[in-house]
């Protein structure tokens, strides 16, 4: 787009067909690009002046520019998924659900395992590159572990090697081929915007435990709503009815406002002076 003369497709535009793309090509990423993107507009508005000037002055000096703002850290894991292989689970947790007999996760190599690699990482590198990399992974898996569906593994009929986080159920939508997309979309149509996702999910409150800086906690949480919400009855949605249209959209408001506020926390307690507690 634009390499063959003066694009003229408004940015509104530009980004919904983004959006589309994206969910459509890359079926195990957690929150789409909006959803990153509402996590980090969320944090700024709690983020401290004197951390979000260390975190900002980090990143900037990485020397891959789609990693040198927050918004630009908070998608850039997934952009190079393709190249770093072995980040792959990292991006998740495959807790098992459902009637068959699923494996537990192991201790290292997932999501749980990977926030506090590289919230370490962050705190005691004295690599500049390698901080502002551990800054974005940060950001982003924060983001990720509140993507219910990231916490999951369904195994049962038809599934018993599991369904990889919905990846394998159906679920067709004008902005979805399977389950694990449509809860990625945050159950949103792509016309719906990072601003209006923000104030929908500022609205929502997010929950009684917003102050708790648990990752492993976090995990559960998006598992019991994988369980309870995502498969409804203990098995793999059928259809798209509005009631399970609802009940996705506002639980995904919910966990996109604690995403935003809880890495709020965890960088607080990494910038100048902060002792991680």
């Amino acid at each position: 787009m634009g390499f063959l003369g003066r694009d003229r497709t408004p940015p509104g535009m530009k980004l919904r067909s983004f959006c589309i793309a994206l969910s459509l090509l890359a079926p195990a990423q957690a929150w789409d690009l909006r959803g990153h993107r509402t996590v980090v507009a969320i944090l700024n508005d709690y983020l401290g002046g004197e951390t979000r000037s260390w975190v900002e002055n980090c990143l900037a000096q990485h020397p891959d520019p789609r990693i040198q703002t927050m918004e630009g850290a908070s998608t850039w894991p997934d952009a190079v998924r393709q190249d770093r292989p072995d980040s792959v689970p990292w991006h998740y947790i495959q807790l098992p659900l459902g009637p068959g007999d699923g494996p537990l996760p192991t201790e290292t190599n997932q999501i749980v395992w990977a926030i506090e690699h590289f919230r370490e990482q962050a705190q005691i590198s004295v690599d500049p590159v390698q901080r502002a990399e551990a800054l974005a992974y940060l950001i982003h898996l924060v983001g990720d572990i509140h993507q219910p569906l990231h916490a999951s593994n369904y195994y049962g009929p038809g599934y018993e090697s599991g369904d990889q986080g919905g990846g394998k159920v159906p679920f067709v939508t004008p902005w979805s081929k399977d389950l694990h997309q449509y809860w990625d979309s945050a159950a949103q149509p792509p016309e719906v915007t990072v601003e209006e996702l923000k104030e929908m999910a500022v609205r929502s409150g997010g929950g009684p435990d917003a102050h708790e800086v648990n990752f492993k906690l976090w995990a559960d949480e998006s598992h019991a709503f994988s369980v309870n919400v995502a498969y409804p009855s203990g098995q793999p949605p059928t259809e798209v009815t509005a009631e399970y249209t609802e009940r996705a959209r506002q639980l995904c408001l919910r966990r996109l406002f604690l995403a935003g506020l809880r890495l709020s926390y965890v960088l607080e307690k990494l910038g100048p002076g902060a002792a991680y507690h």
